[in-house]
């Protein structure tokens, strides 16, 4: 889901701001995902694409619209795909 969204991004930005707008991702801490373990995984991941070498099949993410520093922690107990939605919508805004 997360390479759907920084392409939507980065397209619906592009169109409407003439740049290429950032993602801001935000997860709960649940099942001990905590902020440094996402970190560590979005390291691995960007690795992997350097190297052209996806563990996932589905494609690459937008890496334009990613940045670490943009990785937030929220305290609900359940974050919802729809949230993950709505708030990319606002980002658009």
């Amino acid at each position: 889901m997360l390479e759907r969204v920084t392409h939507f991004v980065a397209m619906k930005s592009l169109e409407r701001y003439k740049e290429v707008r950032r993602v801001q991702i935000v997860f709960s801490e649940r099942g001990g995902l905590s902020l440094p373990q996402m970190g560590a995984y979005y390291d691995w991941i960007k690795q992997q694409s350097r190297n052209d070498n996806l563990f996932l099949p589905w494609g690459d993410l937008d890496w334009e619209t990613l940045r670490l520093d943009l990785f937030r922690v929220n305290q609900l107990p359940r974050l919802r795909v729809a949230r993950c939605l709505i708030s990319t919508e606002k980002i658009l805004r």
